[in-house]
């Protein structure tokens, strides 16, 4: 009986070191699409505590909101199939290559899509649907409302929000405010007003995530 109990005891530990492995290396692969990008590695970090704030004030189970939290950070694994010309441009970008860059969202499902991972599959939907908009006029689909699925939708806020309250300047609770302002005029146009709210309802703690991984100066 001891020895049965050692082994179940040690395959229990393997198992959840190996379930810790998959989801830093799926961190791991979303902050790589930043390295092509200005944007930095504690930006997909933020983000994805934010998309978790929301999934949890929506009434989403654990398992979904864990799901959600470890898929969110590979939105923008696509750009690494984008050229650098493009990603790096200091000049306002020209049509041609503004439609490179969208082309992001369809190589992020392609190099994501085809698996049984629940986070690989979530992080594909995400990837695809996230620059979709509530009120339409989004890519690649050109989909609105419910038809872009409510893990995307989630993540559009959250991105949005962490640029908002990125900018440099701007700090805690004062940064948190401003930026919920600005995604409450564009409530069922550019986002669902569902998840704006349920940002709104977890601001206190967004404003802890803002201190607790803002970029170094």
């Amino acid at each position: 009986y001891d020895q049965t109990r050692h082994l179940e005891t040690m395959v229990e530990e393997r198992t959840a070191e190996l379930e810790k492995a998959r989801r830093h290396i799926i961190c791991r692969l979303g902050r790589a699409s930043e390295f092509k990008d200005n944007e930095t590695g504690n930006h997909v970090i933020r983000m994805s505590h934010y998309a978790r704030l929301i999934a949890e004030a929506a009434g989403l189970g654990e398992e979904s909101v864990n799901i959600l939290f470890n898929a969110a950070p590979m939105h923008d694994v696509g750009k690494i199939g984008v050229a650098d010309d493009v990603l790096l441009a200091t000049d306002p970008i020209t049509y041609a290559q503004e439609q490179a860059l969208r082309k992001h969202t369809e190589i992020g499902y392609k190099l994501l899509g085809q698996s049984s991972s629940e986070f690989l599959k979530m992080g594909a939907e995400i990837c695809l649907y996230h620059h979709e908009r509530y009120g339409g006029g989004g890519y690649p689909k050109g989909v609105r409302g419910h038809d872009i699925p409510l893990s995307a939708r989630i993540v559009a806020v959250a991105e949005a929000f962490d640029l908002l309250t990125s900018k440099p300047g701007r700090n805690g609770a004062n940064a948190a405010a401003l930026a919920m302002s600005n995604l409450a005029s564009r409530k069922g146009t550019d986002f669902d007003p569902m998840c704006v709210e349920a940002l709104g309802c977890q601001l206190r703690k967004a404003a802890e995530v803002i201190a607790g991984f803002s970029d170094p100066d």
